[in-house]
């Protein structure tokens, strides 16, 4: 699959693309080189929009904008101002081999019995800490939950000692999709935090696996945006243009296995079935499944504008290396 090219000869813009393997190395080569247009994780699109990294965008000059998923098009701005298209968009959720595992939800990711010891996969990223404390949320009520990404120092603690504990049983933190597929496949994980695209693959490969019915999860969007920096403003534009077309939408989410921002891309097999894996059609996605679905912002100690003081970012990342040492 190949959408540059296309791009670049309908256009006349030349597209330069540097990969990454993780958010840090992503804000790290943003910071340091000049770049147009930067597809950011919602930590860092956050870091990027306080520091005024990158500018407000008219939406005006993004083709299809409207057209894009409203409660994605929200999550990278306010009322006044977006910084963000939103391209593509994910959810956390407990997979389970349900022939091993009789209940496999949350409850036994995150206190998992003896039996399951080292047979769970587990997202290799500071973000899962919020995993835990949505669980906490119903789990421990005592403990006010009420964001499961701004939270306080009792209970961000709390968080950390559940995972903390689950360390054991964990065999693996996994990065790529792959590894996710391959340890269920082989039957060397039943239980863990997987994505609605582990599901899809697994099953269509005759595998036993199965997800909690309509359950409260975390998830996230990836949003472009452009630099404050940029020195082609005009065709970033045009790229960005470019990526909610519902042909280049269906093209990532065939690649990625992420759910597209543009529901118009849901309307051909096989990007059909992996869109209704994630609770959408053309028409849009369920409402009752996207107002159970925790989007992803970056922790802050102000609580983003909330009373009290949370934990930030940077602790989160700090507290998460030693978790996976």
């Amino acid at each position: 699959m190949d959408w540059v090219t296309p791009f670049q000869r309908e256009t006349g813009c030349r597209v330069t693309l540097r990969l990454v393997e993780d958010m840090e190395q992503l804000g790290e080569r943003f910071d340091r080189y000049r770049y147009d247009a930067v597809l950011a994780p919602p930590a860092l699109a956050d870091r990027l929009i306080e520091q005024r990294g990158v500018v407000p965008l008219n939406t005006d000059l993004v083709d299809r904008y409207d057209d894009l998923v409203e409660r994605l098009r929200d999550l990278s701005g306010d009322d006044d101002h977006h910084y963000g298209v939103p391209y593509s968009w994910g959810v956390n959720t407990p997979l389970s081999d349900p022939a091993k595992v009789k209940q496999g939800g949350a409850g036994q990711v995150f206190a998992p019995p003896a039996a399951l010891q080292g047979r769970i996969v587990m997202r290799d990223d500071p973000m899962t800490i919020a995993d835990a404390a949505l669980h906490l949320k119903t789990a421990r009520r005592d403990l006010g939950i009420k964001d499961p990404y701004q939270l306080t120092s009792r209970q961000f603690e709390e968080a950390v000692e559940l995972l903390t504990r689950q360390r054991d049983a964990v065999r693996l933190y996994w990065r790529q999709p792959a590894e996710v597929v391959e340890a269920f496949a082989g039957g060397a994980a039943v239980l863990g935090m997987a994505t609605p695209y582990h599901y899809d693959v697994l099953k269509r490969a005759g595998r036993s696996v199965a997800v909690p019915p309509d359950p409260e999860v975390t998830g996230w969007a990836d949003s472009w945006m452009i630099s404050s920096r940029a020195e082609n403003p005009n065709c970033a534009y045009r790229w960005l243009s470019w990526t909610t077309s519902p042909d280049v939408q269906r093209q990532m989410t065939r690649w990625s296995g992420l759910a597209p921002a543009n529901p118009n891309a849901c309307g051909q097999e096989p990007v059909r079935t992996s869109c209704a894996a994630y609770g959408m059609t053309v028409d849009g996605v369920d409402k009752r499944r996207l107002d159970r679905i925790a989007f992803a912002h970056r922790p802050s100690r102000d609580c983003r504008g909330a009373e009290g003081e949370c934990t930030d970012y940077p602790t989160w990342a700090d507290r998460w290396r030693q978790i996976v040492k």
